[in-house]
């Protein structure tokens, strides 16, 4: 049985069509990306799975659970965490307490016990710091533990933001746009954290990603977007290549009047593509 699955999902706020008729069906532990333009109803797709939308239309399983009806807190209790695309911090707290908040969610102890101060809520707090100091030590950021999270430079925020969940010990992990505003450098650090948090953590992946030579790189198979529709999907180096998504990036008049003087001009749409879409 698929970890995610979501049969013919649409949603529409008042007369617009945001998604439409969206199939997708997720494994455990694989890794899978949605591109596609600006406006091309990613970030919708992440909103229906999180409960933060409801489909106007279609189903939506985690499991055998099915999601719809469901709150945001219930869906990520059930193992399913995100990050933004803008990054949403509790920016006043310390880098520890961020990651310290998100542990808490499974913290195992009660309200009453907390004020009693019992040996099940000090067995709680003892796994909260003990989980909180392995990530900060995992993402690098166990030396900044002191520091306000909106004194952190902006790639090591979004690390923050990825540890704080994988502090909720989810199944299933929705990143929005991992790489968003980070340099060269920085986005082949995340490229090896994902690979190296997914087989540590047996996690499945889901991202939403407008670099393109980062998804090629990292996703097992990907699915295009274009105006809330699926336009393809497949294995990255099918999407590549595929006409009807080189359209939906360049437009059909750029595709028309580029002629590749080269066998290296095969990549080239799709490398041009991601200029487009940033």
């Amino acid at each position: 049985m698929p970890l995610l699955e979501m049969e013919q999902c649409g949603v529409q706020f008042g007369g617009l069509t945001a998604v439409e008729d969206f199939w997708l069906s997720v494994d455990a532990t694989e890794l899978v990306g949605i591109i596609g333009p600006n406006g091309a109803g990613k970030t919708t797709i992440f909103n229906l799975i999180t409960g933060i939308y409801q489909p106007t239309h279609g189903d939506i399983h985690f499991g055998s659970r099915p999601l719809m009806g469901l709150k945001p807190h219930q869906i990520a209790r059930l193992g399913i965490a995100r990050t933004f695309q803008n990054i949403r911090l509790f920016k006043e707290l310390t880098v520890e307490d961020n990651v310290k908040a998100a542990c808490a969610f499974r913290c195992g102890y009660s309200g009453g016990a907390a004020i009693l101060g019992s040996a099940r809520y000090t067995q709680g707090e003892a796994h909260i710091h003990d989980r909180a100091h392995e990530l900060l030590n995992l993402f690098g950021l166990e030396g900044r533990r002191h520091s306000l999270a909106r004194n952190l430079p902006y790639g090591d925020q979004r690390r923050l933001e990825i540890a704080r969940a994988l502090a909720t010990e989810p199944k299933l992990l929705l990143l929005d746009e991992p790489t968003a505003g980070m340099n060269p450098v920085e986005k082949n650090e995340v490229v090896r954290l994902i690979d190296f948090v997914r087989t540590r953590f047996h996690l499945t992946i889901l991202l939403i990603e407008h670099d393109m030579r980062f998804v090629m790189n990292v996703c097992q198979r990907l699915i295009v977007l274009d105006n809330g529709q699926t336009i393809s999907k497949g294995l990255p180096n099918e999407v590549q290549q595929d006409a009807k998504v080189i359209e939906a990036y360049l437009g059909a008049e750029v595709e028309a009047n580029s002629e590749p003087d080269s066998d290296d001009a095969q990549n080239q749409p799709m490398a041009n593509a991601h200029k487009v879409a940033d």
